[in-house]
């Protein structure tokens, strides 16, 4: 697979959607001003965010709404699934046992719903889960409050499922393919959101750990 992520020429500044595999660390290519370019990706263009830029790229540039919508919706979903066996593994080497992929992997399938699966995941990195850390962020739950006025602090999993998840549900277990350029955007800014929340909840248990070190 792979996803197309907008990088800026270093001598004429145009940017250009790039096509890069979903588990490349670098990519290089000639603009077309002729300059050569070489990038190499850092570690916070997780799996997520790769996915998120293929379902920019389907939004924006190819106008596949139902592709753009299934792409976000996915880039939550495996996000989720790469926070969970990181620290899942991390877990492990720090009890001084091999890490057992093939257990936490069958850990994440016993989710029976994707609000589960949020709730869950986001309870490994903050107690508090999803919910209790927005809270506790003047940043993020204003953020929620006034760009996603039809989210709720209290049911976060809940509505990330109902609208970012049932979208793609419906796209891919009824065909429906009729989606809007406006419903396209709405699933990609929730998660964007859900990203960024994540995002935060990993550096903050990063941050935890490196405290205990010290």
């Amino acid at each position: 697979m792979k996803f197309q992520m907008p990088i800026e020429c270093h001598k004429c500044g145009r940017q250009d959607p790039i096509d890069m595999h979903l588990d490349d660390g670098s990519c290089e290519w000639v603009c077309e001003c002729g300059e050569a370019n070489f990038v190499v990706l850092g570690t916070g263009v997780t799996l997520g965010y790769r996915l998120l830029y293929r379902s920019e790229f389907e939004y924006r540039q190819r106008k596949d709404y139902s592709m753009a919508t299934v792409m976000a919706a996915t880039a939550v979903d495996c996000e989720l699934s790469r926070l969970f066996l990181k620290w899942q593994q991390i877990a492990a080497l720090r009890a001084n046992t091999d890490p057992d992929d093939a257990a936490i992997d069958q850990m994440l399938r016993r989710f029976k719903t994707v609000a589960e699966k949020i709730e869950k995941v986001c309870r490994v990195l903050d107690p508090r889960g999803i919910d209790g850390f927005v809270r506790s962020s003047n940043d993020l739950s204003e953020t929620v409050q006034k760009r996603f006025p039809s989210m709720q602090i209290g049911r976060l999993a809940k509505d990330l499922q109902e609208k970012l998840f049932w979208p793609r549900n419906k796209i891919l277990h009824a065909g429906y393919a009729k989606y809007s350029d406006a419903d396209a955007a709405r699933c990609y800014s929730f998660a964007q959101l859900a990203l960024h929340i994540l995002l935060k909840m990993d550096e903050a248990k990063r941050q935890e750990g490196e405290k205990r070190l010290t």
